[in-house]
């Protein structure tokens, strides 16, 4: 009970953003989510650093974020490139005291990222015509394709699909959760992008569903590495907010791309 009331409480909260919620709304959550999923990340995989590491990590990786407000791809990747910069000066200050520094180099950059560069893209669909709307619809994708994978495997799951990452997927439940997508995709997608053709919507809801998945399985390495269960202890009944939003961060710059392409049009 308490996991779903959580859910709900998330959903409609995501839906009035997006319904109801201006530009500057939305980068203000954009910006509180990503600090969180950065402070999640940070805890993970850097918990034998410093505070003081931490939060140039967290501080670095929220750069691009911050950026994504004027909306514009180059903006994005100039202000990854300053956090790149500056997370070089704050490795070259610790260097002679730490033997490791280079795992916090590489560990920081993956943060950055994964989590600053690809969520940043969020803004970049909502700040094209009908963003919300594919907002939306990303959601709509990755939900069903959860629900689809998890109900699908516990009936008829057999074949485990990455035992030794994540040892609850199988291959009958990867496939019904690309089903659950792209059923949940063609219900909505045609009545929120209504100029979109239905072989368009089918195929990127299957893309964005793979996507997901392995995003998800990205997560399971994080946490597997770090020897945690969850990436924290924020939502009841889900754990961490990394938990819940593993996939749509990989999802979000994948379709970001695919609308700035052109290629539905």
């Amino acid at each position: 009970m308490q996991r779903l009331a959580t859910g709900i409480f998330l959903g409609l909260a995501w839906l009035m953003l997006l319904l109801k919620g201006n530009i500057l709304a939305f980068w203000l959550v954009l910006l509180a989510v990503a600090a969180l999923l950065l402070h999640e990340y940070c805890r993970m995989t850097l918990n034998d650093f410093s505070r003081r590491d931490r939060a140039a990590v967290t501080i670095l990786g929220l750069l691009p974020v911050a950026a994504a407000y004027f909306g514009t791809a180059t903006a994005i990747n100039g202000a990854a490139l300053l956090a790149f910069l500056l997370l070089f000066l704050h490795i070259f200050s610790i260097y002679p005291h730490r033997s490791d520094a280079l795992r916090l180099l590489l560990r920081g950059i993956f943060g950055i990222v994964y989590i600053g560069i690809f969520s940043a893209h969020a803004m970049l669909i909502r700040r094209v015509e009908g963003g919300a709307g594919w907002l939306l619809f990303l959601t709509i994708v990755i939900i069903a394709s959860d629900s689809g994978a998890f109900y699908g495997g516990t009936f008829f799951g057999r074949h485990k699909l990455c035992p030794s990452i994540s040892p609850g997927k199988t291959v009958e439940g990867l496939f019904c959760g690309v089903l659950a997508a792209v059923a949940g995709g063609a219900l909505c997608g045609s009545f929120l992008n209504p100029d979109i053709t239905m072989p368009a919507i089918l195929l990127l809801s299957t893309l964005l569903a793979l996507t997901g998945v392995v995003g998800d399985l990205i997560e399971s390495i994080i946490k597997r590495s770090s020897g945690v269960k969850d990436s924290g202890t924020l939502l009841p009944g889900h754990g961490g907010l990394f938990d819940r939003l593993d996939a749509i961060l990989l999802c979000a710059p994948v379709l970001s791309s695919i609308l700035a392409s052109g290629l539905l049009a």
